[in-house]
């Protein structure tokens, strides 16, 4: 019995080896994996100022980013990588035409009232390679009653994830909206923060999207150590260390403390310019 299922497992081993082996091959695809956009929110002396970190040209192209997770997997796969082509200044002359679609939700409103954010400026870093996504630093403004006291973001439908971070503040809210989703009332004296366990449990859902059905290929890799396996113990230990490394890239790079430096085109806009 142990013969046969080690020769099956021999078999099996060699048909992912052969299927590797194929893909590797295989000519290069553009391959643009997508990530949740990033907003940092300030709200102090009558100014508010949402900076995103994005992926314009995923945006502009009208991928709907709640379902796909590289744009290569889109209806309109196409004209993002034509976006994705284009220099810096038309991409950044072309952005501003999202925003007034994002008002009309509102993107933001404060104690109740929508408030329209205005365009202040676009920095988009230089020569990142044509297959990797490109994000861009959007920062939006808006002018604010200074005896405001709450603030909700409304993120679009179709938008992918976004993590919102309120900055400025002692105890800042940070929280993780999906498209369509409005962040709940966010006080703007701070103390909104949550307990590590509401952030481990609200983070729970997302761990087990970013597996199924978005981490196919890290179900194929963990298959893959399964099949050219024969004893347990060393299958044990090889799974244990990919999903300890792969803890250890995301904390490392969600804390900062590994970037890749580039350099920046940057665009400023006066801050009375209405969009």
């Amino acid at each position: 019995m142990g013969k046969t299922l080690n020769k099956v497992l021999a078999k099996l081993a060699l048909l992912v080896a052969l299927s590797s082996a194929v893909l590797m091959t295989s000519p290069p695809v553009v391959a643009h994996e997508l990530q949740p956009t990033i907003g940092d929110l300030t709200v102090e002396s009558g100014t508010a100022e949402l900076v995103l970190q994005i992926n314009l040209e995923a945006f502009l192209a009208e991928i709907d980013l709640d379902t796909v997770d590289d744009t290569n997997d889109a209806d309109n796969a196409e004209g993002y990588d034509a976006l994705r082509a284009l220099p810096n200044a038309e991409i950044i002359a072309l952005a501003p035409r999202l925003l007034s679609g994002w008002n009309a939700l509102p993107l933001l409103s404060v104690d109740g009232a929508a408030v329209p954010l205005k365009n202040v400026g676009i920095t988009m870093p230089e020569d990142v390679d044509i297959d990797l996504a490109r994000i861009s630093q959007w920062t939006l403004s808006a002018k604010v009653d200074p005896r405001a006291e709450v603030v909700q973001i409304t993120w679009p439908a179709g938008a992918g994830a976004m993590v919102l971070r309120q900055q400025g503040v002692d105890d800042p809210f940070t929280g993780y909206l999906d498209g369509g989703d409005t962040s709940p009332e966010i006080s703007l004296l701070g103390g909104a923060a949550q307990t590590n366990l509401g952030a481990f449990i609200s983070y729970v859902p997302v761990g087990f999207d970013h597996i199924l059905p978005k981490g196919l290929d890290h179900i194929l890799f963990v298959l893959g150590l399964f099949l050219l396996s024969t004893h347990l113990r060393p299958l044990v230990w090889q799974v244990s260390a990919f999903t300890l490394a792969h803890t250890v890239t995301l904390a490392l790079g969600a804390l900062g403390l590994v970037n890749v430096p580039v350099s920046y085109t940057h665009l400023t806009l006066p801050t009375n310019r209405e969009v």
